[in-house]
């Protein structure tokens, strides 16, 4: 474990060091001169980024085949840590390893994040491994490649994520509840109403209808017009004196 942490603390203080090192000499030239145009600094900026992102690239190249390494490690929390750093770097060559550990890894905590890391390398090539992933038979598969195309802009998937409402599987019913609560970009009804049913549900556990409450705050913060009248409906019935911790989840939307 420690030794996936210092990797990824090589990449980005080579990154920091980078900036650091051009800032200095940015300094240098800087007072020599009585004033700098806009232009200037602008082209600067923009300079120091180029140099920076070339810096962490080549750090995290060198680092890849011992990330790569853990990925295939005996202990799962290894494993796990590694997708995590794998998804900070954003590395192309490392998509095909992050499948692997996406589709076929025995622990679901891993494969999980191989999702969430294969989430941010856009290419086609993991698209079409994510759309095919969303029609998998495991739940866990399913939800988490459907969530990964939603994070990229294509939410066509996300009636998987709604579906597992259904699911007997309390832990299939909880994961759709936060993962449909970390949307970004457009929202749907699709989304609002599966969760605001959840709310209503009063067979449902109550941790998933708090986290579906929850969920329903943060679409309303970024997509008010998401929230049809079926979803006001369903929270208004599900207020009540009956259960007051939720009446106050669902006052915050």
């Amino acid at each position: 474990m420690k030794a996936v942490q210092d990797g990824e603390d090589r990449v980005f203080r080579e990154a920091e060091l980078a900036k650091s090192e051009f800032q200095a000499r940015q300094g240098e030239e800087n007072s020599e001169e009585s004033s700098e145009e806009p232009e200037s600094r602008a082209a600067a900026g923009n300079a120091a980024a180029v140099e920076v992102q070339r810096r962490f690239n080549a750090a995290r190249d060198a680092e890849l085949p011992r990330l790569l390494e853990a990925l295939k490690d005996p202990v799962w929390l290894v494993r796990r840590r590694a997708a995590a750093v794998l998804m900070n770097m954003r590395a192309l060559s490392a998509a095909a390893a992050l499948a692997v550990a996406a589709l076929h890894d025995a622990e679901p905590r891993v494969r999980q994040m191989a999702f969430l890391a294969l989430a941010e390398i856009e290419t086609h090539s993991v698209d079409a491994l994510l759309h095919k992933a969303a029609s998998n038979e495991s739940w866990d598969i399913g939800v988490y490649a459907a969530y990964a195309l939603a994070r990229r802009g294509e939410r066509s998937a996300v009636e998987r994520i709604v579906k597992e409402f259904g699911n007997q599987d309390k832990r299939a019913r909880f994961t759709a509840a936060w993962l449909l609560g970390q949307s970004r970009g457009s929202v749907t009804m699709t989304e609002t109403e599966g969760l605001s049913a959840r709310v209503r549900d009063r067979a449902e556990r109550g941790n998933i209808r708090h986290l579906a409450s929850a969920s329903l705050s943060n679409l309303a913060a970024v997509a008010p017009e998401a929230l049809s009248d079926r979803v006001v409906t369903d929270l208004l019935d599900a207020s009540g004196l009956e259960n007051l911790a939720l009446t106050r989840t669902i006052g915050k939307i």
